[in-house]
């Protein structure tokens, strides 16, 4: 039986945080940050309600005054606990971890009283967190601590005593630049129960006054020789050092200019006009403030001098008047002079504008615009293949991407001065997040370059350090998701600053695939756990390969034309050998007893190997099959492989035309299926051949092709195989449990799935549906037959559920001869357990527009892997068209009263199966909006309108509310 798996959609993308906080301080960046992100942030501890005034206006902040068991969330990812003196509130956080299931990061100071508690319950693992531990925080906001109450006393004293040594050691840890590090370790993949110490650089105490008095130049620092504020910190057993590197004096300088800002912003505040009716007060006012007044002798006095200067005025003007032209050049040239003056100051104006802003700015762009040119190379290389200039790209991306930072950090302050801060930070967003793109697809290139030299390697026999390619795939790809993540969650952030390098379609681009790329590289880290085990490092493994023709479709992919054995040692491919499955089949001793379908529609009465994936479950068909080889050709193998038609016609788009041994025609990926058919049709009776020996032949020839492939050429054959593995091309089963539920996982198993979703707070509705057909008519018609499906599903306003499924086949066949022919249809359709079959309709081949019921003894429904099975049995003749009509209701009830429900429902492709187109209708009533629908729908009229291809599974999303 199948194991549940979580499924894996997007509800609830709006993430939660809940921050419990006995630190305060720098605690509230960490607030502004994730607020920033687009998460939503609820808020526990240390500063009051007041302090938060200013995020009064976000509706994704919360302030709680108490957090308790009783406390109602509707979810929580991740949870941040900052404990100050005790672990009190660390019951809290063991409660909502296991309520919620998320996250938890505890941050404390190296001298935190409880610190070997934290690290013992770390490492018993009965509680997943993880620790982070950081001391001599400084920065805007924070007061407290050492450092903190220097820089706090520093902006309003004029002396300031350190007790601290001249020689004793601290280490200044800037508060923003913990508020990243703690995001980024919350965001690592595989860092649960882990210890993280954040560490900088250490500068001493005379080292530490000299900042201090650079930035405070007013202010005396003395440094207590016979005092130290140093503790002895914790010390953990074990951890991962986080080593910070960057320029403390340009933080201090930055903390001390927002002290000082503080503290002038609070004495104007503070500052309250003189009372006039405190005498005392008032009159050190006038005295201070206001002259005596003059007497009446002093203003006749002035009176006089005035009466008299006025006088005097008459000879000096006839003076003036004899000299105007002398006069008038005197001024000219004081004018001269003070317009020369200004023309330097505007000179002087332009060139600092052009030095400090004009010119920055412009490098800013011009190698930003650089960097996301090479960013557009390492593209086009990562799709053509071409790896190392893919990778010589990001390179240079980095170079010129750093440079662009560099530069901008250098001279963003003074974009503040002309009202450009917020252009600045996002321009600098923009390239954060480019860099940490960069970063990601660099160690992506990095290990994918190893994977193909050791894929090379492999393919032509030779011994490969597997261990090693898991620890460089483990430890690049977590690197790689982890920066992926980074530019996930500051997406918002970034977007505008793309605008300014007129690179909004690279944005666009990322944003779209970022999701995707995420995924293939945590299915990457979840295939190194297991891939020494699957290339039987330290041992021997035999692998069955079992090639599936699927133009004649059966449950697991198609008819097994042909099987191979794969032999491992120790992580070296030793043989590999491919034979005619009626080799084996011929070989079969006694009799084996077939299932009831073999023996009523096939009319066998012996079952064999070729007939041993009649269960749609891929586990359960590989178990007989390994079965099977070993009762016909006395081989025991430890794992089964299967893959279908697409491998070989994919590989050879790759590898060119081949030409079979003993054919005369050239092989492509073109002609491929059109030979299989001609082949189908003939033998070689010359050279003894039967008609399966062609596929045989052809797939020796294409082996012996690929061990001859270039590094390029590998790295194609690599992707192809992971898309057909997504695709279900190619399934692979392993008897090994652990390599097994690995594999399941990655969802390459080939089994049903199951899904509960977990997530709380939410209203869900899930629903499924997979048709599984076997062709058995002993033909190749699946070669001409098109099938498309139609699927309604009205939602009664009531929280009923009825659907309705149209199957449409049309057989192209030209004739009943051989390899075409009537399609002999054994078609399984799984429905949700309990599902209540109301009808089901046939058209006539002759006349379609003649409905007719489907009869009761071609029809069966009963129950299997926790599904409702409708079991039918029907045939499209040559030439003909016909249409199936189901209609049946879901017994379960949606619930129309929650605020939003969402619903889902999996639609599973069939291995080997054709590529469908997928119309879906959903009819809702009409007191419910779509809020999401995923993918994208057409909607009105109250329905909605989706069309899709089912190459894949998929999940279809929607959230209706009311």
């Amino acid at each position: 039986m199948p194991e549940e798996y979580s499924l894996s959609t997007e509800i609830g993308s709006s993430t939660n945080v809940l921050i419990i906080d006995e630190v305060g301080e720098f605690v509230s960046l960490l607030v502004d940050s994730l607020l920033s992100r687009g998460f939503n942030v609820y808020y526990f501890g240390h500063e009051p309600k007041l302090f938060f005034e200013y995020l009064s206006h976000k509706k994704t902040f919360v302030y709680l005054t108490e957090v308790n068991e009783e406390t109602s969330f509707e979810k929580i990812d991740y949870l941040y606990f900052f404990p100050k003196i005790d672990l009190d509130n660390l019951r809290k956080v063991v409660f909502l971890n296991r309520n919620f299931h998320c996250h938890v990061l505890i941050g404390i100071d190296y001298g935190f009283q409880q610190a070997n508690e934290l690290e013992d319950l770390s490492l018993s693992k009965e509680f997943v967190f993880k620790l982070v531990l950081f001391k001599d925080v400084f920065g805007p906001r924070v007061t407290s601590g050492n450092l903190g109450q220097i820089f706090s006393t520093a902006s309003v004293g004029d002396r300031v005593m350190i007790e601290q040594s001249a020689e004793e050691l601290v280490s200044p840890l800037y508060s923003d630049t913990l508020i990243k590090e703690l995001l980024r370790v919350s965001f690592l993949p595989y860092g649960k129960g882990r210890i993280y110490l954040i560490k900088t650089e250490e500068i001493n105490g005379q080292e530490l006054v000299s900042l201090l008095a650079g930035v405070f130049p007013e202010v005396s620092f003395v440094l207590n020789q016979n005092q130290s504020f140093k503790e002895n910190g914790f010390v953990p057993k074990s951890g991962k050092t986080i080593n910070i590197r960057e320029n403390v004096g340009f933080r201090v300088e930055e903390t001390a200019e927002w002290f000082l800002r503080e503290g002038r912003n609070r004495l104007v505040k503070n500052q309250e006009e003189p009372k006039i009716d405190n005498p005392r007060f008032s009159t050190e006012i006038v005295q201070e403030t206001a002259p005596p007044p003059p007497s009446l002798e002093v203003l006749f006095a002035e009176k006089a001098n005035d009466d008299t200067a006025s006088q005097e005025v008459k000879p000096e003007e006839e003076k003036k008047e004899t000299n105007l032209v002398e006069t008038y050049w005197q001024e000219d040239k004081k004018k001269k002079k003070f317009v020369r003056k200004g023309f330097f100051v505007f000179l002087s104006f332009l060139f600092i504008f052009f030095c400090f802003f004009v010119i920055p700015m412009g490098l800013v762009l011009i190698f930003g615009i650089n960097g996301f040119d090479s960013f557009k190379s390492t593209k086009a290389g990562l799709e053509k293949g071409e790896f190392e200039e893919a990778f010589k790209s990001s390179q240079k991306a980095e170079k010129y991407f750093e440079i662009s930072q560099k530069t901008l950090s250098l001279t963003s302050p003074f974009y503040s001065l002309i009202g450009l801060e917020k252009q600045a930070k996002s321009i600098s967003s923009s390239i954060s997040f480019s860099i940490q793109i960069n970063q990601s697809l660099k160690a992506f290139l990095q290990t994918f370059v190893k994977i193909t030299e050791a894929g090379g390697g492999f393919l032509k026999g030779e011994s490969v350090d597997w261990l090693e390619v898991q620890r460089i795939i483990k430890t690049n790809y977590a690197y790689a998701y982890q920066q992926a993540s980074l530019a996930q969650s500051s997406l918002k952030e970034a977007e505008a600053g793309f605008s300014y390098f007129k690179k909004n379609d690279i944005f666009s681009l990322a944003g779209e695939y970022l999701p995707e790329y995420r995924d293939k590289l945590l299915k990457g880290q979840s295939l190194a756990l297991v891939l020494p085990e699957i290339v039987g490092v330290g041992g021997r493994k035999t692998y069955l390969v079992l090639f599936q023709n699927n133009l004649e479709l059966r449950p697991t992919g198609g008819f097994i034309a042909a099987f191979g054995i794969v032999s491992l040692e120790n992580g070296k491919l030793v043989n590999f050998e491919v034979h005619d499955i009626y080799e084996a089949d011929n070989q079969l001793k006694g009799q084996v007893e077939p299932p009831a379908k073999i023996k009523t529609i096939l009319g066998e009465q012996v079952w064999y190997f070729r007939d041993s994936n009649l269960d749609p479950e891929f586990s359960s068909s590989a178990e007989k099959a390994l079965w099977f080889l070993d009762k016909e050709m006395n081989v025991s193998a430890n794992g089964v492989i299967a893959v279908n038609l697409k491998l070989v016609g994919k590989t050879l788009n790759i590898l060119g035309e081949i030409k079979a041994p003993d054919y005369a025609d050239e092989i492509s990926a073109d002609n491929l299926l059109q030979k299989v058919i001609q082949y189908s049709e003939t033998t070689n009776l010359d050279k003894g051949l039967n008609k399966q020996e062609f596929l045989v032949s052809l797939i020796k020839a294409v082996y012996n092709q690929a061990q001859k492939a270039e590094s390029k050429e590998v790295v194609g054959l690599e992707g192809v195989v992971f898309s057909l593995l997504e695709n279900k091309e190619i399934l692979f089963y392993s008897s090994d449990e652990n390599t097994e539920a690995q594999i399941a996982d990655l969802g390459w198993d080939g089994n049903f799935r199951q899904y509960q979703n977990k997530v709380e707070g939410y209203s869900i509705y899930n629903d499924y549906f997979s048709i599984n057909e076997a062709n058995m008519g002993i033909n190749k018609v699946n070669y001409f037959m098109d099938r498309t499906i139609g699927h309604e599903i009205k939602i009664s306003s009531q929280g009923t559920v009825q659907e309705k499924l149209v199957l449409n086949y049309e057989n192209k066949s030209p004739s009943e001869n051989w390899p075409a022919g009537t399609y002999k249809n054994y078609a399984r359709i799984y429905l949700p357990k309990g599902t209540k079959l109301i009808s089901i309709l046939k058209t006539d081949p002759e006349n379609s527009n003649i409905w007719t019921p489907f009869t009761d003894s071609a029809m069966e429904v009963y129950e299997e892997y926790n599904k409702t099975v409708l079991d039918l049995l029907f045939e499209v003749p040559v030439k003909t068209k016909i249409k199936l009509e189901i209609n049946y209701e879901l017994i379960e009830i949606i619930n129309l009263s929650a605020k939003i429900n969402s619903y889902l429902l999996m639609v599973q492709k069939q291995p080997g199966a054709y590529s469908d187109n997928y119309n879906l209708i959903i009819s809702f009533p009409e007191n419910l909006i779509p809020l999401r629908v995923i993918p994208k729908a057409v909607i009105g009229g109250g329905k909605l309108l989706i069309n899709e291809k089912l190459d894949r599974d998929r999940i279809f999303q929607i959230d209706l509310a009311i």
